[in-house]
């Protein structure tokens, strides 16, 4: 069904003559629920964590020749989920305000280009101690991934995957207060370095303290029941989800 919808639209979008000058963006949020099915092979983890698994989103951009430089090949540059408001932005020529979060990665995007971006964060979290940022090739975790901690198989022809035997292994397992990460070299998190490289473990440290000097305070309010999806046909809305 989506296949179909994604292909109607595009069509849609070719017919009109849209598509002649147009930049159309697919992307993910963040990893699929292993728990409940989804397949993040090679990586390790799963939506709610820190791990790749659960992070590192896939995506893919289309477009005519007067757009895109570049096709035909798979970008791994970095770039961070808030960067796609400022790309749009200088596609569309308007200027970004200063002082926001993301940078334009529109050349990386259109003709291959390096990366504007060397670093970003995943989280900092300091009610469940749970963060991590990346610095070049290098990742760091404090305090604990999440609870999905492994590498989950696929599921069964059936559709069957016991979500209490999963929860239960996952949340079994103990993880050292700092892990380090090499995520070109190993991408799929199985090589902890926190021991062997202890230099660029401080500095991805001193890198986190940084960082979280500019923490805001979380805010994690109750569901209001107002916001029930029973009371709008069964569609989430902002206080529930």
């Amino acid at each position: 069904a989506l296949d179909e919808a994604f292909g109607n639209v595009t069509q849609a979008l070719e017919d009109s003559g849209i598509a002649d000058n147009m930049l159309l963006v697919f992307i993910t949020d963040n990893g699929g629920p292993s728990y409940l099915g989804a397949n993040n092979l090679p990586l390790r983890g799963a939506k709610t964590t820190t791990w790749e698994g659960g992070t590192r989103g896939a995506a893919f951009v289309y477009g005519s020749d007067n757009v895109i430089t570049k096709s035909g090949y798979t970008n791994n540059q970095m770039i961070h989920a808030v960067d796609w408001f400022p790309t749009i932005l200088e596609l569309a020529g308007i200027e970004p305000q200063a002082g926001i979060d993301g940078v334009s990665q529109l050349q990386t995007i259109v003709s291959g280009a390096d990366s504007k971006r060397t670093e970003f964060v995943y989280n900092i979290d300091d009610v469940t101690n749970m963060s991590a940022i990346r610095m070049g090739d290098y990742k760091l975790i404090k305090g604990g991934a999440g609870r999905y901690n492994g590498w989950y198989p696929l599921p069964k022809l059936d559709g069957s995957l016991p979500y209490q035997d999963l929860l239960h292994v996952t949340s079994a397992n103990k993880t050292p207060e700092f892990m380090l990460f090499n995520i070109k070299e190993d991408p799929t998190e199985h090589v902890d370095l926190a021991k062997t490289e202890p230099k660029i473990l401080e500095q991805l440290k001193q890198r986190l303290a940084e960082w979280m000097k500019t923490l805001v305070p979380a805010q994690n309010p109750p569901s209001d029941p107002k916001s029930d999806p029973k009371n709008f046909g069964g569609n989430w809305s902002p206080g529930w989800c």
